[in-house]
């Protein structure tokens, strides 16, 4: 089976390494730093008067390391090998335009997952991989990926966890949706 798994609030957290940037950075009176309920982090006590706010925000943070910050959410690197000694295909779809070369990305990636890992592809629109699962949490891609027959898994973030597709709360689950999905396209219809 073809897997191809997010990086940001997916395989690792995003958040948290952003939460601690902006309370270094910018943190404003007031500021809840709630987990955020929308992706865009607009309505959940963040300091982004707009979603361009936002993005400066980001932006800053990736040049002060911010991929390089980021913690992989527990069980997820032990899933990530255990699904390839299993046989599945593997790689990491980042939409990370802002990581030149992907200097970041593969430095951080060869540290959690050393003496190989899957490869990375950079692509904004994952829909334009040939997967059999993709594994993501930005609402949008997810439904947009539901809308191309592809399978989808994403975490239950509050911004995704009604989204179609399979949810899990703990990368530990993701094998046994793999299986099950596995199993599903073996007998001719995949279900999300």
């Amino acid at each position: 089976m073809w897997i191809a798994v997010d990086l940001d609030n997916t395989f690792a957290d995003y958040t948290g390494v952003l939460r601690a940037w902006v309370q270094e950075h910018m943190m404003v009176d007031g500021c809840s730093l709630a987990d955020p309920v929308a992706y865009s982090f607009m309505d959940s006590g963040w300091p982004f008067n707009s979603p361009a706010a936002m993005m400066e925000a980001h932006r800053r943070a990736v040049r002060d390391g911010l991929y390089l910050a980021e913690q992989p959410y527990p069980h997820a690197v032990d899933t990530i090998r255990r699904l390839a000694v299993q046989g599945h295909d593997l790689v990491f779809a980042a939409a990370r335009d802002d990581d030149p070369y992907g200097v970041q990305t593969s430095a951080w990636l060869d540290e959690w997952l050393p003496g190989g890992r899957p490869p990375v592809v950079f692509v904004q629109d994952k829909t334009l991989l040939d997967v059999d699962l993709l594994v993501d949490d930005k609402p949008g891609m997810i439904r947009a990926a539901v809308a191309h027959g592809m399978g989808v898994a994403h975490p239950a973030h509050p911004y995704c966890r009604d989204e179609p597709g399979s949810v899990f709360h703990d990368w530990a689950e993701l094998p046994g949706i793999v299986a099950r999905m596995a199993g599903e396209i073996g007998t001719g219809g995949v279900s999300v």
